[in-house]
């Protein structure tokens, strides 16, 4: 489940949606003040849904992961602010990433679907980690920088 996007990771000065190589450091220390004894929560697995380029599923009942996400834009001036953080994030996990428009109607006709379907499994959440994604053509691969257990 994303809880905040960290922006894409640049080896010079960073700008819009980036943040500095050096800067990831400093914000991984920040993010363990942040997380120090945040409680384990419950979360509910939503509905599917989509973003441009991603098919993510709506996660529920974690109003904690907007406060999170809101708590590490204070706590972390280098993180990007895009325009759903704060109070408009939606917690949410990607499934799948597309590239092209092609069977795109097909793909909204098969999400509309599924939303009329029951939300899924519940879930306990332990543990935040901090991520660094390396996008390809062939799938994401996914490196942990750092990892918060909650308590």
């Amino acid at each position: 489940m994303t809880v905040k996007g960290a922006g894409f990771e640049v080896a010079g000065p960073a700008n819009a949606g980036e943040i500095a190589e050096p800067d990831v450091a400093q914000a991984a220390e920040a993010a363990r003040t942040v997380f120090a004894g945040e409680p384990a929560f419950e979360a509910q697995i939503g509905l599917p849904a989509a973003f441009p380029e991603v098919v993510i599923s709506e996660v529920w009942n974690v109003d904690r992961v907007t406060e999170l996400n809101a708590r590490l834009m204070s706590a972390i001036p280098a993180l990007p602010r895009y325009p759903f953080d704060g109070p408009l994030f939606l917690p949410h996990i990607s499934i799948a990433r597309f590239t092209s428009s092609d069977g795109l109607s097909r793909l909204k006709q098969v999400l509309g679907s599924m939303r009329d379907e029951a939300p899924g499994p519940a879930l306990r959440v332990r543990r935040v980690d901090l991520v660094r994604a390396h996008l390809s053509a062939r799938g994401t691969t996914f490196e942990t920088i750092a990892s918060y257990p909650l308590v």
